[in-house]
């Protein structure tokens, strides 16, 4: 009960006071005298709450209502659904409860441990106790042959054994819960850690090992990597542990937490920043997860390739040696295939990027704030998706705001023609000078004459703070993809279920998921987006919305383009 004269009594009425709206004086102490009487009746009282479990059965009350369709269901499952409303009712139950403080799990006080049991021999053993919840430690474990120790071989970031910030690589296991691991199988403790580890409370004593004590000073890495492949640890045969693997798809962007191991590193899988509707909660993993690294990753495609070309060779064989009609077998398939080493040509891009082996790459942001300039905007599509037509659509639209590169050639201008702006004629020497210091990304010859885009014609059309629209051929990518140029390339994926509409020059579906097949393949690491083609209307909305999202978003790229 409160004293009406205390302290107390008083600042309660003020802080009711201070919740009434502004009212004149008259209605204010009316509405004073009712506290007064409010409070003084509930320090009579003291009245104790029916249930304390109202959050839970709020919760309950609406799932039943939610499958009503009455007006007056509809309208309290709303309410119940209220942010507001749960998180009365969620103090309700504390205070209910009577939980004003946090409190250890119940088995805490009940721990096995024996603490008193230390050898003298282990006089610098560490007495270590874990509480968690039901995540898994975070640590895993190999036998020593030449010790017969159980040592941790591995500490997960953002696991529970990595927070408490006590078990480190290299520390050998001695007990568990009081257990004590000496003279057991390795099957015996594998089989009683995994049992243990399963409680809340997990007590060991932990001998320290000479090279595990720096692991936790050393803080988090900051390199982001955007996966180029997928990745499932569940079907990996060779994963050390696929419980504690991570799992991703080509296109995510990884933040590598760890990079000590030669063959597997530490990853959490970052937020998105390019979809507004997605949680980036729901994305971002606070425990840390093994991924392949990028020497184990690439050791692997190689072997996988070279697989397959042995198999490719030893079926040609056969069909040889016992077809009546005698095969001949190209020359390239009676050895097996070896990565060039020359210096890349644009001509042989095709054959380049078949012999690349692309696993991560490094990104970073790029803050929309920072970059005061248009990104070139570049297109790629399979034959016979008519790209040309959808940039001439765009230009059309916006001429100020979009512009595409004019071509450089070696012929000579005719009368109504103007140098520099439907072509740039320049002589022969100098182009094929141009083409050795790799400045024409893309070009060709028609009738004895050169023709091909200049690099300076896409830089000019940036610094005037124009688009630039470009859809070159898929082998002008490497050239294109530099830090000076920055491109966003979008490409085109056709919908084979409404082919009728789309901007095609010749309807041929089985030759163009083919091409699509191919182009994703080999390019896809150097597409930002990917757009599904409905219709022609679509894709013009899409384009558009592209454009606009270049510039007010933060996009990911490569680190190097980041000064």
């Amino acid at each position: 009960m409160v004293d009406p004269n205390s302290e107390g009594y008083e600042l309660i009425l003020q802080n009711l006071r201070s919740l009434l709206p502004n009212k004149p004086s008259s209605e204010l102490s009316c509405d004073n005298d009712k506290i007064e009487d409010m409070v003084n009746f509930l320090t009579i009282r003291k009245p104790k709450p029916i249930f304390d479990k109202s959050f839970n059965l709020a919760i309950d009350v609406r799932d039943a209502l939610s499958k009503e369709w009455i007006d007056e269901a509809q309208r309290l499952c709303s309410i119940l659904n209220s942010d507001h409303f749960q998180a009365l009712l969620w103090i309700h139950d504390i205070v209910a409860n009577k939980q004003y403080e946090p409190c250890l799990p119940e088995d805490y006080e009940n721990s096995s441990m024996d603490f008193s049991s230390i050898d003298d021999e282990l006089a610098s053993v560490k007495i270590v106790q874990v509480i968690k919840n039901q995540e898994p430690l975070g640590a895993t474990i190999k036998f020593e042959d030449q010790t017969g120790n159980i040592v941790i071989s591995r500490v997960i970031h953002g696991g529970a054994a990595h927070r408490s910030g006590l078990i480190n690589v290299g520390d050998s296991i001695h007990e568990v819960n009081g257990y004590s691991l000496k003279g057991r199988s390795f099957m015996e403790i594998l089989s009683m850690l995994e049992h243990e580890c399963r409680n809340s409370v997990i007590s060991f004593k932990l001998l320290p090992g000479y090279y595990g004590s720096s692991s936790h000073s050393r803080g988090e890495l900051n390199v982001r990597l955007k996966a180029l492949f997928d990745y499932y640890p569940s079907q990996d045969p060779s994963h050390p542990c696929p419980e504690a693997g991570l799992a991703f798809k080509k296109g995510d962007i990884l933040h590598v937490v760890n990079m000590d191991e030669e063959d597997w590193w530490q990853a959490r899988r970052e937020a998105s920043i390019n979809d507004e509707h997605l949680d980036p909660f729901y994305y971002t993993v606070i425990q840390a997860g093994l991924i392949p690294s990028k020497s184990l990753q690439e050791k692997r495609m190689v072997a996988s390739r070279d697989i397959r070309d042995l198999r490719e060779y030893n079926r040609l064989k056969h069909l040889k040696n016992n077809h009546p009609v005698r095969y001949k077998i190209k020359r390239s398939l009676n050895k097996y295939r070896k990565v060039k080493k020359i210096m890349y040509r644009v001509k042989d891009a095709d054959e380049f990027v078949r012999e690349d082996i692309v696993t991560y790459l490094e990104v970073d942001i790029l803050k929309s704030s920072t970059n005061s300039t248009y990104r070139p905007l570049i297109l790629i599509a399979p034959y016979p998706l008519d790209t040309n037509r959808l940039i001439d659509n765009l230009i059309e639209h916006d001429s100020r705001l979009f512009s595409r590169p004019v071509a450089h050639t070696t012929r000579q201008p005719y009368d109504w023609e103007r140098d520099g702006f439907d072509y740039h004629f320049v002589s022969v020497q100098w182009f094929l000078n141009e083409v050795k210091s790799s400045r024409f990304p893309e070009y060709g010859k028609f009738r004895d004459n050169y023709y091909g885009v200049h690099l300076s014609s896409i830089i000019s059309i940036i610094e005037k703070g124009k688009l630039c629209l470009l859809n070159p051929n898929p082998r002008a990518l490497k050239l294109l993809y530099t830090p000076k140029i920055k491109p966003y390339i979008v490409f085109l994926r056709p919908s084979y279920d409404l082919f009728d509409y789309l901007p095609v020059k010749t309807i041929d579906l089985k030759q163009m998921a083919l091409n699509s097949m191919k182009l994703e393949y080999l390019y896809s690491q150097y597409f930002d987006r990917i757009l599904t083609v409905e219709e022609e209307e679509q894709i013009m909305k899409c384009l558009f919305d592209t454009v606009k999202l270049i510039n007010i978003e933060d996009q990911w790229v490569p680190a190097t383009w980041i000064s």
